[in-house]
């Protein structure tokens, strides 16, 4: 019988309870070589190597053969601490191994944190798999806004059988330990260990969100890579092995406030290739703060263009399709932070000019959103006027007419209308229209 009652208890639903975008799991497959000795040293992978041991035998009483001495029981938070209790919106991700099975998943729960007197804060169930209700005690500091959980605090005892989890912080990772000869490939076994020199977990309290530092881990990397993971984790406390849960990730936001609103971007520039096909580019300033200053992920913020009239944009996947899958409205973190035509300082536009029929004829613009869990703030739409002197068409009946300009695609002053030319009338009131010429 498998010692897994703790992790039983972990996991109470390892996919069930979250709200998962995407879930990665691998399984051993039956038919596989195991690798020797001399090929793990070969390969490299003899260095602090652990032979996986995440299962535990237990008697048929369900009692562990060594357990027969006395244990000294740690102690348990159990009592919701005394002081400002505040609900917080936590999503993230984390690892898991259960029975022969890998996985990596997205979740979101809510999490309960005490403001204590004297610095002290206490989270609880800071592991969202463990749903036990304990807690865990540590420090904040108002002037950093740093939260410092010192490793080692146990979060679950199972009296019955003599040990429990603390929470520590640990890392993951896959080791190759034999070949599928089913499907020609490697075979891999998930590795989970703690770190000893780790004394504390930190999180980062920015306005309204709680942030964990120092995780790392990405549910959309490849396969074998996504199983890379570090941060906060169980480990049993008779022998210190993994408890075949990792939690990479966590933002939690307050329940009843929200994210942070973000400040507004900046538009900067527009650069127009003159040709129909051609690849323009619209140059702006992401923010880095919220509208109070104070700083905000990068990572939660997503782009929207418009032009002229708050029209909406809607990029073509026929443009895009090195990067688009589909039509959207909406640029996010995952896709400007690594592309070409979407970065996190300029887009670029293709088909503007198409059939002379450009896609704005004054002004484009961007906002921003800054998204953390199912909560969405945004900010104002930031305009950047590529035609100088025009502005909101005005109705013209009853105005004396006091210059007409024209002006090309580029933004440059032109004599007379050429192919797609846009006309300016400015009145002596001081108000002004445009139209469309085409000759």
């Amino acid at each position: 019988m498998k010692k897994i009652l703790l992790f039983l208890v972990v996991m109470t639903q390892v996919i069930g309870s979250s709200a998962s975008v995407q879930v990665k799991s691998q399984r051993v497959p039956k038919n596989y070589r195991p690798l020797s000795q001399n090929e793990k040293i070969a390969g490299g992978n003899s260095q602090n190597m652990i032979t996986p041991q995440l299962e535990r035998v237990l008697t048929e009483d369900g009692v562990q053969p060594n357990d027969s001495d006395p244990v000294d029981v740690p102690t348990v938070i159990s009592e919701t601490p005394e002081g400002t209790l505040l609900t917080y919106h936590r999503t993230g991700g984390y690892i898991y191994h259960k029975f022969m099975e890998t996985g990596i998943t997205e979740f979101e729960d809510d999490m309960n944190v005490v403001f204590a007197d004297g610095g002290k804060v206490y989270i609880q169930n800071p592991i969202t798999t463990l749903t036990n209700g304990n807690w865990v005690e540590g420090t904040y500091n108002q002037e950093t806004g740093i939260i410092s959980i010192p490793t080692g605090q146990c979060v679950s005892w199972m009296a019955n059988y003599g040990y429990g989890g603390l929470l520590v912080w640990g890392h993951t990772w896959y080791e190759q330990i034999g070949w599928d000869y089913d499907y020609d490939e490697p075979v891999y076994w998930l590795n989970g260990a703690y770190d000893p020199d780790v004394t504390e977990i930190r999180y980062k309290v920015e306005g309204n969100t709680i942030t964990l530092l120092d995780g790392q881990g990405d549910v959309w990397a490849p396969y074998p890579e996504w199983g890379n993971t570090a941060g906060p984790c169980l480990i049993y406390t008779d022998n210190h092995e993994w408890a075949n849960v990792l939690q990479f990730s966590t933002v939690a936001v307050l329940t009843d406030q929200g994210p942070a609103v973000p400040a507004n971007p900046t538009a900067d520039e527009w650069y127009d290739s003159g040709d129909e096909y051609g690849a323009c580019r619209f140059n702006f300033t992401l923010p880095t703060t919220d509208v109070d200053g104070n700083p905000i992920n990068p990572e939660n913020l997503s782009y929207s263009i418009y032009l002229d009239n708050d029209s909406l944009y809607t990029f073509d996947y026929f443009y895009y399709y090195d990067e688009l899958d589909d039509y959207t409205t909406v640029i996010p973190y995952s896709l400007y932070s690594d592309g070409y035509d979407f970065t996190d300082h300029c887009v670029y536009l293709y088909g503007t000019n198409y059939c002379d029929w450009p896609i704005f004829t004054w002004r484009i613009g961007i906002k921003v959103y800054y998204t953390v869990g199912s909560i969405t703030n945004e900010s104002d739409i930031v305009y950047l006027e590529v035609f100088p002197n025009t502005a909101i068409n005005e109705v013209s009946a009853g105005k004396t007419v006091a210059n007409v300009s024209y002006y090309n695609l580029a933004g440059q002053k032109v004599t007379q209308p050429q192919g797609m030319t846009i006309k300016v009338t400015t009145y002596t009131d001081g108000s002004s229209s445009r139209i469309k010429v085409i000759k």
